[in-house]
């Protein structure tokens, strides 16, 4: 069925582009994309997007049905943010619809050296089905997390269809 994802709240809505939000090339199955209108699952994920409400907005998405198996995984990185002592919000919709939907999970990546981020923290979470509609993920960043670069955050979406073995 789908995953579809819309970030917001300064930062992106994908009306325009990624805005930086890139796949990964390694570690994860298959890649999120940029769509708009209905889903290939024609009974799941929505049918316009979260901005504009429409069938012309965009938002990011992947498809859980076939041929994705059980555990495949989806990820998507945001740029690297620069340290600052303040508390950042993340703010996001969410349309998490269908038999086959898995895990959404969002992790805080920690920069613990100069060139690497080696420390993943989990900051949201949520499984299965949650009915065709967008719903508003939040979460807050305090400087436990932000006091260092950190790559906020890659979104790591589970595959969990029906038809898996």
């Amino acid at each position: 069925m789908s995953f579809c994802l819309l970030f917001k709240g300064g930062s992106c809505n994908f009306e325009k582009d990624t805005c930086l939000w890139t796949n990964t090339q390694k570690g994860d199955d298959f890649d999120l994309f940029r769509s708009r209108g209905g889903t290939f699952s024609s009974l799941a994920g929505p049918s316009v997007d979260h901005t504009t409400s429409t069938v012309k907005g965009y938002y990011m998405y992947i498809e859980t049905s076939a041929p994705r198996v059980k555990g495949d995984k989806a990820r998507l990185f945001s740029q690297v943010y620069p340290p600052t002592s303040d508390t950042r919000c993340f703010t996001f919709y969410y349309d998490m619809n269908g038999a086959d939907t898995g895990s959404l999970n969002v992790y805080v990546l920690l920069n613990e050296s100069s060139i690497t981020f080696t420390t993943e923290s989990i900051m949201w979470s949520l499984q299965g089905d949650q009915s065709n509609q967008w719903s508003m993920g939040q979460f807050y960043l305090s400087s436990q997390y932000t006091s260092a670069p950190y790559q906020v955050l890659y979104f790591h979406c589970s595959v969990n269809p029906l038809n898996a073995g």
